[in-house]
């Protein structure tokens, strides 16, 4: 299910990124506050949705090491062929 089709070239290199991006920062939590109370469930679920619909190009917020941990988990366990910039 690849609902979107917006890309554009991503700098010099040779991949072509999404328009439309998937911010990591604020997954979503058990608790309310921000990391490290990911709700794992729900963020996998989250992002699974990114994917099919398309979206390639994720922030996985680099300064939160446990957001970009997580997000990292997510993409090496399934098949989808995108590159993480």
């Amino acid at each position: 299910m690849n609902h979107y089709h917006a890309f554009r070239k991503f700098g010099k290199l040779d991949w072509n990124a999404s328009v439309l991006g998937f911010g990591c920062m604020r997954l979503p939590t058990v608790d309310g506050i921000p990391t490290p109370n990911i709700n794992e469930a729900e963020a996998v679920r989250t992002i699974h949705n990114a994917l099919d619909r398309g979206v390639n190009y994720f922030d996985t917020a680099y300064p939160s090491r446990i957001t970009a941990k997580k997000c990292r988990a997510v993409f090496d366990s399934n098949p989808w062929p995108l590159d993480l910039a």
